[in-house]
């Protein structure tokens, strides 16, 4: 025997359901997200933007531009295939310049690779985050989290 009883009759919430249907949601929300990023034919308007872009002028020696709203401006518009007119909301960077450090790496790629890849490396960190504090139930409380 292992030593460990069943769970008793009625429980509802399991480790192993807690994973399971957790599992569903992040595999719900990765297909989601690859048709958001990977496979629209034209990005959304999303916070991204503000760390693409800034990446994109940082590669081009322009980082201190990106704090400026009406250099930033039209670049998020050419990236949306929309006149500039249509970006009317601030979307700008508000990070600090160090910041740039970890967004550069993703600007090198096209913006729906980039911010595909960027929504699963800020997962998988915040996983990593919560597996450090919670050692015991580490899969169940990541999958839960995320």
């Amino acid at each position: 025997m292992s030593g460990r009883l069943p769970p008793p009759r009625g429980t509802v919430l399991t480790s192993r359901r807690v994973a399971f249907y957790g599992a569903i949601v992040c595999a719900s929300y990765l297909a989601m997200l690859a048709a958001m990023t990977v496979l629209a034919d034209r990005p959304t308007r999303v916070d991204f933007m503000a760390c693409y872009e800034a990446g994109r002028l940082a590669i081009e020696g322009q980082a201190a531009k990106a704090y400026d709203w009406a250099q930033v401006r039209p670049l998020q518009a050419a990236l949306m295939g929309v006149d500039e007119r249509e970006v009317e909301t601030f979307l700008g960077w508000v990070n600090p310049p160090h910041f740039l450090f970890a967004v550069v790496p993703f600007s090198w790629l096209p913006f729906g690779w980039a911010w595909f890849l960027w929504a699963v490396a800020t997962a998988l960190l915040m996983a990593i985050a919560i597996r450090s504090v919670f050692p015991e139930a580490a899969t169940p409380a990541c999958i839960l989290a995320l």
